[in-house]
């Protein structure tokens, strides 16, 4: 499996995580680790619905799972990362990858963990297109065009 290393650059990196790291028994881990190793990231974490929920929304409680979340990534990655931080985001992933976009710029590189990957795969770095993040589940690398 290729892994590409991103420059370290003024240019920020955003991690999309919607599931919990697992620490180093995660099989994303390592690739993100090495991608983000000496950049600056921020890591968004999607308030997502909890499981069994229907009728009633508990916010608060999807907020203090998306919290806990993001304090695993933010963990996991503190050692490779030159500077790190974090948001929880809109339950939507698509909003809350909006929301720190707009705050970061667009040239910004962006990266996603889905509780969908089983096994990580890494692309080669591409250029971006329009809803081409959010129709992959995999570790996911897109340089802005």
């Amino acid at each position: 499996m290729p892994t590409t290393t991103i420059t370290p650059s003024q240019t920020p990196v955003i991690l999309l995580a919607d599931r919990e790291c697992a620490g180093s028994h995660d099989p994303a881990l390592n690739h993100i680790a090495q991608s983000v190793r000496g950049n600056d990231v921020h890591v968004v974490v999607p308030a997502s619905p909890l499981a069994g929920e229907r009728w009633l929304v508990d916010v608060a409680a999807r907020e203090e799972d998306a919290r806990r979340r993001l304090e695993s990534w933010i963990a996991a990655l503190a050692p490779d990362a030159s500077r790190l931080d974090g948001e929880v985001g809109d339950e939507n992933p698509r909003l809350a990858l909006a929301d720190a976009r707009r705050e970061l710029g667009d040239d910004a590189v962006l990266l996603s963990v889905s509780i969908s990957t089983a096994s990580p795969t890494v692309p080669f770095l591409t250029g971006a297109r329009r809803g081409w993040l959010a129709r992959r589940s995999a570790v996911t690398r897109v340089l802005a065009a």
